[in-house]
């Protein structure tokens, strides 16, 4: 989930954000933050959304800065203003975040991925996994967004992958095979899932894009 009312970035077509910095000049003998002196700007891009320059009112800023900035009128077409990093369980922006790949978290969710439904307040425990948005789906949207027959063919896999996981012991090891056939699965009950919330499931089309054709 990504809240829109607080704090935007600009990002480039390069898919990196646009960053402010101010510096001021230290001269010998007198303190770097003078105030009698002027910071002086400067401009980069970056690929850490974290370190993008915030801007709070986008309308305002865009006009503002470009009529400061009159030499950046011919590349502004460049940059598109976006939502900043936002918790993907709560979309709480700035403060203190956590970032793994494009995920973000906030101090109160930095161990918990949230459900794979887009505005589900539900999380769970990460237990050391990747921090991720599509690796779980709460009691609230499970059943009501997948069919019976999904639930079926995927608890099937994970009880035949436990029960050799009992049998051999603690040093047993889930093969690669056992490993991708569950996750192909789940990534499509995930995806059948959202498009169920949605209310837009073009069953096959999703077939086509997984090539799951029969």
């Amino acid at each position: 989930m990504i809240s829109t009312g607080e704090g935007f970035v600009m990002r480039h077509h390069s898919g990196r954000f646009f960053v402010q910095h101010f510096n001021w000049p230290c001269i010998a003998g007198t303190a770097c933050h003078d105030p009698d002196r002027q910071p002086e700007l400067s401009y980069a891009l970056t690929a850490n959304a974290l370190d993008a320059t915030l801007i709070y009112n986008r309308e305002w800023w865009l006009t503002r800065w470009l009529d400061n900035n009159p030499a950046w009128r011919a590349t502004i077409d460049q940059f598109e203003v976006v939502p900043g990093p936002g918790c993907g369980c709560c979309g709480a922006r700035g403060g203190t975040m956590w970032a793994e790949g494009d995920q973000f978290r906030c101090t109160k969710h930095k161990d918990r991925n949230p459900c794979a439904i887009e505005g589900c307040r539900c999380t769970t425990d990460r237990a050391g996994r990747e921090m991720r948005s599509d690796q779980f789906l709460c009691q609230k949207h499970w059943r009501p967004l997948t069919t019976a027959e999904e639930r079926r063919v995927y608890s099937r896999i994970w009880r035949q992958a436990k029960a050799r996981e009992r049998k051999f012991g603690a040093g047993y090891a889930w093969s690669m095979r056992e490993v991708r056939r569950l996750e192909r699965i789940w990534r499509r009950i995930v995806l059948k899932a959202r498009a169920r919330a949605a209310g837009d499931l073009d069953m096959d089309e999703i077939n086509r894009m997984f090539g799951w054709e029969e």
